[in-house]
């Protein structure tokens, strides 16, 4: 009896476990999955969000639960904020709007095509909204002073001889803009070049340059008479003294003209200045102001005082986005943006299989038990009926 009720359990619990695991594995399907589900931008700066819907029929709505940190709109719709969707792939755009943090909530309502399984879900989209302002909103020489205007980015100061140091300092318009170059100088005879650089939150950057030209003992602003004088010849200098790019070391080498360098994939324009070596040479940089996905050459044509012209290039490589990493991310650890995403990050998950199969053979490893103990019973029985027969007693003593 007690044989019997322990392979009647362990049967039961079999059952149990194979339905539970052949459940799961019916339950598989394929998964909605997202570009990204953590997304940091800048103060009116927008990005797009792909969403994989190619197996889904039927209704997706969206809405940012701040409205005044992040708006967020399906294109390619109707509604912005709602759309009815046929086995095709989405796109949610989400727009900075101010600094702070923000959801945005994603519905999902109708059913996967392949298998008719329906869904009503949602996924949430968090949503950071970074400074991205590097302007100052004041900018101050001691001793000396200049007239600060944020969009004014090169200043000069002209001091005596017997000023030996200068310091420099400024305030951000945003508190959490970072400022280098600020601080106490020592300052050579004639001209002194300072730089100070600002970067926001998300990486833009500017930089400010101050020009302190410190007087000789003989009251002279510069070595020689190329910034005035009676030397009537124009200078056909037209070589550069400094490229300066905050957050990036561009080392000049005589004779060179080709630089490169590599920003970060955010980065759309360059803050870029270009000092002549000749104070009267005239400087114009040219692409710094798009800088697309891939490689971009920025031009820098510096023109003599006699109109001789050199050009320095520099490429400049951005990067394409994170999505690359994501991919191999996601082929490895799985999608975490994705609904019901499972471990090998394609919607199909292979562990409700293993179950499956592992229920499968304890069911058929139990019956097998029971079978054997049952015949085993059976035999033990008959064994019995015939020492009955045979005039022999269980227990008896031959």
């Amino acid at each position: 009896m007690k044989h019997k009720i322990t392979v009647q359990f362990s049967i039961l619990l079999s059952t149990l476990f194979a339905f539970l695991t052949f459940g799961n594995a019916f339950a598989v399907r394929p998964a909605i999955s997202f570009s990204s589900t953590n997304i940091d931008i800048g103060v009116n700066k927008s990005e797009r969000i792909d969403v994989d819907t190619t197996d889904f029929n039927g209704d997706i709505s969206v809405y940012s639960s701040d409205n005044s940190v992040a708006s967020a709109r399906l294109l390619n719709c109707d509604s912005p904020s709602s759309c009815t969707v046929r086995n095709k792939s989405s796109i949610i755009i989400v727009q900075g709007v101010s600094s702070g943090s923000a959801i945005v909530t994603v519905s999902f309502t109708g059913y996967i095509s392949s298998q008719g399984v329906r869904i009503n879900e949602t996924q949430n989209i968090n949503i950071t909204i970074q400074n991205n302002d590097p302007a100052l909103s004041s900018l101050q020489v001691s001793p000396g002073s200049i007239n600060f205007d944020k969009n004014t980015y090169e200043y000069t100061v002209t001091l005596e001889h017997d000023v030996e140091t200068i310091e420099v300092s400024a305030t951000a318009a945003n508190s959490t803009t970072t400022i280098s170059g600020i601080g106490k100088y020592s300052l050579r005879d004639y001209l002194n070049t300072i730089t100070v650089t600002t970067t926001a939150e998300t990486g833009a950057n500017t930089s400010y340059v101050i020009k302190v030209k410190r007087k000789d003992s003989t009251g002279r602003t510069a070595a020689s008479t190329k910034e005035g004088g009676g030397n009537s010849k124009k200078s056909n200098d037209n070589k550069l003294a400094d490229i300066l790019i905050p957050g990036y070391d561009i080392k000049l080498e005589d004779g060179v003209t080709d630089y490169e360098i590599t920003v970060k994939p955010d980065t759309e324009t360059l803050m870029m200045r270009a000092i002549p070596n000749n104070t009267k040479a005239k400087v114009e940089i040219q692409g710094n102001d798009s800088i697309d996905f891939g490689e971009n050459i920025v031009k820098i044509i510096v023109i003599a005082e006699n109109g001789e012209t050199k050009e320095y290039t520099v490429k400049v490589t951005r990067p394409s986005s994170s999505e690359g990493a994501l991919v191999t991310k996601n082929s490895s650890e799985g999608n975490p943006g994705v609904l019901g995403a499972t471990a090998n990050g394609k919607g199909f998950n292979i562990l409700p299989i293993i179950l499956t199969v592992a229920g499968v053979f304890i069911a058929a490893g139990a019956v097998t038990a029971a079978i054997f103990l049952k015949k085993k019973e059976i035999k033990h029985k008959q064994f019995n009926v015939m020492r009955v027969n045979n005039s022999f007693r269980p227990g008896s003593v031959r």
